[in-house]
């Protein structure tokens, strides 16, 4: 696994303050990182495994946009339009 994705992420960003649009799809990519590696039959199982909980970690952080009330305002927005 390549930690450039996760050193992408952090600098992209470090750089400003994320807003939810942003958040969201990067989340997005990581997880589905997450999902490819943890699956992926050619790492050990501790590798898998240690990926599960990082996408377990991440699940948690993505769980919680949902409880946000930008998250709230910008999905009852979409559901009209």
């Amino acid at each position: 696994m390549t930690p450039q994705i996760f050193c992408d992420a952090t600098l992209f960003f470090s750089r400003s303050t994320p807003s939810l649009p942003m958040v969201i799809p990067a989340m997005d990519v990581l997880d589905q990182y997450l999902t490819d590696y943890s699956l992926n039959p050619t790492y050990a199982l501790p590798i898998r495994a240690a990926v599960k909980l990082g996408k377990k970690t991440l699940n948690q952080y993505y769980s919680r946009t949902d409880d946000s009330k930008a998250y709230r305002i910008a999905m009852s927005t979409l559901h009209f339009i």
